[in-house]
């Protein structure tokens, strides 16, 4: 790496894989948690028409295996959205990754 230049940027091109996984990893937690809250208001609409408990378990499961999760984290980016915190960016090359590949993402704290 140089280190002669003041405006170079440290880039350590080990990490790639460790910065391939950390995208990876956000992107499911935010994916799941999409999928928890959508799960979460179709149950409390079930209840309120006070469905029999094996009728109700039937129509989730239904529900669940209709939802692609993907799309629950694009339309509900809004309301559901996921915070990021950077706390050990250095050059922010991780954060800018972050916000470019993971779908969800609201905030990203640096």
């Amino acid at each position: 790496f140089p280190a002669d230049q003041e405006s170079t940027v440290f880039y350590n091109p080990v990490q790639v894989q460790n910065r391939d996984l950390s995208i990876l990893m956000i992107q499911l937690y935010a994916e799941r948690k999409a999928l928890r809250n959508a799960m979460r208001q179709k149950r409390k609409e079930l209840l309120s028409q006070k469905l029999p408990k094996d009728k109700l378990q039937e129509e989730l499961d239904s529900y669940q295996a209709s939802l692609a999760p993907q799309e629950l984290v694009k339309e509900n980016v809004e309301t559901s959205g996921i915070t990021i915190l950077e706390a050990l960016a250095a050059s922010g090359l991780r954060s800018v990754r972050y916000w470019k590949e993971i779908q969800g993402v609201q905030h990203i704290t640096i």
